[in-house]
């Protein structure tokens, strides 16, 4: 077998090109970050409440409740070591990323990212929550934000401890049922004997209170904000529950004017309940019967009246007639049995008269006298606890006082804690009534530091004026 060798080439043969080397890499030059933007006045902000997000949760993971003494105690000695801090001038860099991150902080040789350590970053002071004390230099509008940050912090604490309040609908929806099924329950109590008729009025109007607070929340939409016919659903069984008032659906204009206008002449919802009115007969009778109200407040002039008459006409009807006729025809004509009888008449002895007696006076022990207390110790309150006539224009901190002293026990009791408690809901109108109670600790610690009045009890010489020599 012959191999054949390759032979070599010629000097004159053509050769195969030889591929072009790859190009060098050409030396990277050094990056150099740009100096960060001065950062405005709201970035601050909003970086210092990032910061401040991150020292809630931390507290949080320690097992504290942010409103508690401790917590607070914490959290203002956190501030106060880091205050002096100026703001991360990598505010706007990767390392202010990681400064953000919930758990880690900037490495200040590296940027990286670090664990977080037990007291972290600047806050601003005039932010601080729950302060001991109180700068007398600032404006109430600082005071009532400051109020609102704390109050609001609370809240969500609260509702991080218990996950139930996330279920607002059915929450507010299983009141009103059990609202209405304790107005049920008293009412066959009584019509089968086992209750007297001096305890089914106040067991009532105890449950006809919570109907009247899920009215309230649900005028702010605080319950099935996404289903009007739910929304008008509660409305309806809240005015059937307490019809000697206005509807809820003529109420609803009043009363979110009222936030806006509080404590001024605009302010028509609490002007109707004798806020603002000296005391005597005239004003206990207003402050019970929404006629007397009516009538007793006519405007001077004559197109005035007109418009104001019509409105509480179309606002009482139909229900608040139906009430008034009930309340009227029982306080007459019960009256009147008893004033024939003092003077030896027989009075309704028998008959058709004396069948339907016995169904008025049954609606009215079971229906509407609860009413009848309940919006006396209502209105007792509210018009007490907002000041009037002499408030500035949206100031929140001079609207309204805390009423708690013990010997307001009984009127809280027909109005849901209301004295103690509505005066949080001028600076955070968006949590529901109970949770209000839940914050009610914190809120007042706070609000007290701020200025807001606790038991001003000289209103009643006053006639609600803010100012303490009116």
């Amino acid at each position: 077998m012959t191999t054949t060798m390759p032979s070599a080439p010629s000097p004159t043969a053509r050769r195969a090109p030889i591929p072009a080397a790859s190009p060098a890499p050409r030396p990277v030059a050094p990056t150099t970050t740009a100096a960060p933007p001065v950062r405005s006045d709201r970035d601050q902000v909003q970086l210092r409440d990032q910061l401040r997000d991150q020292l809630r949760d931390q507290l949080r993971d320690r097992d504290l409740v942010l409103g508690d003494a401790a917590a607070v105690a914490a959290a203002a000695a956190a501030g106060a070591a880091l205050r002096a801090r100026p703001v991360p001038a990598h505010a706007g860099t990767a390392a202010g990323a990681a400064a953000r991150t919930p758990g880690t902080s900037p490495d200040p040789r590296s940027g990286a990212p670090t664990p977080l350590e037990p007291a972290v970053e600047v806050r601003d002071e005039s932010r601080d929550e729950g302060r001991d004390e109180v700068d007398d230099e600032v404006d109430d509008e600082e005071r009532a934000r400051r109020i609102r940050v704390a109050v609001r912090a609370r809240s969500k604490a609260v509702r991080a401890q218990h996950p139930i309040l996330r279920h607002q609908d059915a929450i507010g929806a299983t009141i009103l049922a059990v609202s209405a099924l304790g107005v049920l329950a008293t009412t066959g109590a009584y019509l089968t004997g086992h209750l007297a008729w001096w305890l089914t009025i106040p067991f009532a109007a105890f449950f006809m209170s919570f109907a009247h607070e899920i009215e309230h929340d649900q005028i702010h939409r605080l319950f099935f904000t996404r289903n009007p016919k739910a929304q008008h659903a509660m409305f309806a069984i809240c005015w059937i529950l307490r019809p000697y008032a206005i509807s809820p659906w003529a109420r609803k204009p009043l009363h979110l004017l009222h936030h806006k206008v509080s404590g001024t002449k605009g302010d028509i919802e609490e002007r109707a309940i004798t806020n603002g009115e000296q005391w005597g007969p005239k004003r206990m009778l207003m402050m019970i019967d929404p006629v007397a109200s009516t009538v007793l407040r006519l405007p001077k002039d004559a197109a005035h009246r007109k418009i104001h008459l019509q409105y509480v006409a179309k606002a009482y009807f139909p229900l608040t007639y139906i009430a008034l006729t009930l309340w009227y025809s029982f306080v007459l004509v019960n009256g009147a049995n008893l004033a024939a009888q003092a003077v030896g008449l027989a009075g309704i002895t028998g008959g058709p008269g004396l069948a339907l007696l016995s169904i008025v006076n049954a609606l009215t022990i079971v229906w509407i006298a609860p009413n009848v207390l309940r919006v006396a110790c209502l209105h007792f309150v509210s018009s007490n606890m907002h000041y009037f006539g002499d408030v500035e224009d949206g100031n929140v901190v001079q609207q309204t006082q805390v009423l708690n002293r013990w010997f307001f026990a009984p009127f809280q009791l027909f109005c849901a804690n209301f004295g103690s408690t509505h005066g949080i809901h001028h600076f955070v109108p968006n949590d529901p009534f109970y949770v209000r109670q839940l914050t009610a600790r914190t809120a007042h610690r706070v609000m007290a530091e701020n200025g807001v009045r606790f038991n001003d009890l000289d209103t009643f010489r006053r006639a609600n004026r803010y100012a303490l020599d009116a």
